[in-house]
């Protein structure tokens, strides 16, 4: 597996994507949306990382929340779900939270510090997903998948495949 290939996006996004082999993710830390906490990415455990990223407003981003609980409910013991939230107040990113039900873990991003750690500060990637292997490698880099239950799948076994081989490299796999 060495790189997953954005067919759906546009030309800058699919450079990008492709210019991510090998690459890790910085270390940083943002504040969970309650403010009470706090998340550092990656987390240098044996945990892969999936991050749906999204701004708090965004009602198509947040159809995506039963997926999000159904990798971290199937891949509970190697896999760690934490949604990232932009664009607005931390207030109105946990009141929109919780009026969608959402029990995975929320941090806020109020300056794009995720945008910047991927190179991503001048794009309109929004909403994302990226999966990152223990030692902070970007395996994938895309854009959501709009509730389309079948890019659904395919991801889930993208997942399970890597997860079952955890060989941590790059995924390719067509139009997720």
């Amino acid at each position: 597996m060495d790189l997953i290939r954005q067919t759906n996006v546009e030309e800058g996004i699919t450079t990008f994507v492709e210019s991510l082999e090998g690459r890790t993710l910085p270390a940083f830390t943002l504040p969970s949306i309650d403010g009470e906490e706090t998340f550092t990415f990656p987390q240098g455990d044996k945990h892969y990382l999936f991050i749906p990223y999204t701004i708090a407003d965004c009602a198509l981003c947040f159809t995506e929340v039963p997926f999000w609980h159904e990798l971290a409910t199937t891949f509970a013991d190697q896999l760690e779900v934490v949604g990232v939230v932009t664009g607005s107040t931390a207030e109105q990113g946990a009141y929109f939270a919780e009026h969608r039900g959402i029990s995975i873990p929320l941090v806020y991003d109020e300056q794009g510090v995720l945008f910047d750690a991927l190179d991503l500060k001048h794009s309109s990637l929004t909403p994302m997903k990226v999966l990152v292997n223990p030692q902070g490698g970007v395996l994938h880099l895309g854009r959501t998948t709009y509730n389309r239950l079948d890019a659904q799948a395919a991801y889930m076994e993208v997942v399970r495949s890597l997860l079952s081989s955890a060989g941590g490299s790059v995924i390719k796999q067509a139009a997720l």
